[in-house]
């Protein structure tokens, strides 16, 4: 087997399992570190997630919730005019909600509410 021999030589198998026992033990240390400072789990939905989820069940008072806190961030427009986008379904929040949005709204002439592809909530119960 000359190819081991000049690894050996070469010490390429002690270079590898030295990096492999320092990945492992670095491995560890962030696993300790990240469970004693108890680091917040994100939420797997984005607010213009929620939204859209909250408009599509009809629960208009949620997602006027929602829609005030996005608005009430830097760049709220941007991100509310995507959710409406992709939420399909028109007006997914009332635009008293979102004071800042309906102010964009009415500078730039748009027509509220904007055109529904799909009528939701599809069941009224």
């Amino acid at each position: 087997m000359p190819l081991l021999k000049e690894l050996q030589r070469r010490n390429v198998i002690r270079v590898a399992a030295a990096y492999a026992v320092m990945s492992w033990l670095l491995i560890q240390v962030a696993e300790t570190l990240a469970t004693y400072h108890a680091l917040p789990q994100r939420d797997p939905l984005s607010d213009t997630d929620k939204l859209c989820l909250e408009s599509r069940l009809g629960r208009r008072e949620q997602a006027n919730q929602i829609a005030q806190a996005i608005d009430a961030r830097i760049g709220g427009s941007v991100a509310l005019v995507m959710a409406i986008v992709n939420c399909y379904n028109g007006a997914p929040f009332d635009l008293e909600a979102a004071p800042n949005f309906k102010r964009r709204i009415e500078e730039s002439g748009f027509s509220w509410p904007p055109p529904s592809v799909i009528d939701f909530p599809a069941k009224d119960w």
